[in-house]
């Protein structure tokens, strides 16, 4: 997901925070959130990381490529809540569901 308003939306629901090393703003330009779905092949349990991809200010300044051997910036973001059961930044996929449901309305239609 991107556009900061989105972003904004999102982290405000689930409680996201985070600090970008390089940049002023909390949501770059070209910004993108994503969760990714893992599987742990010891035990099977499944678990979501958070993580932000954005383009550098130095990437943005020198106009440069993004690609594999310039690949953007990455910070893991942490969900509140899952320092327990957390892998390498991974949250629990029941915690990361329980975040889910109660960031929606009981009446919001879907599901």
């Amino acid at each position: 997901m991107g556009r900061d308003t989105h972003l904004a939306s999102i982290t405000g629901m689930l409680g996201l925070q985070w600090s970008l090393p390089d940049q002023p703003d909390q949501f770059p330009m070209g910004g993108t959130l994503a969760f990714e779905r893992l599987i742990n092949p010891a035990d099977g349990k499944r678990y979501v990381r958070t993580v932000l991809y954005y383009q550098t200010l130095q990437q943005m300044r020198s106009n440069a490529p993004l690609d594999l051997a310039h690949p953007p910036g990455r910070l893991v973001v942490k969900m509140p809540g899952c320092d327990k059961g957390e892998i390498d930044g991974a949250c629990p996929l029941p915690i990361v569901r329980k975040h889910f449901e109660a960031a929606f309305a009981a009446d919001c239609p879907g599901g």
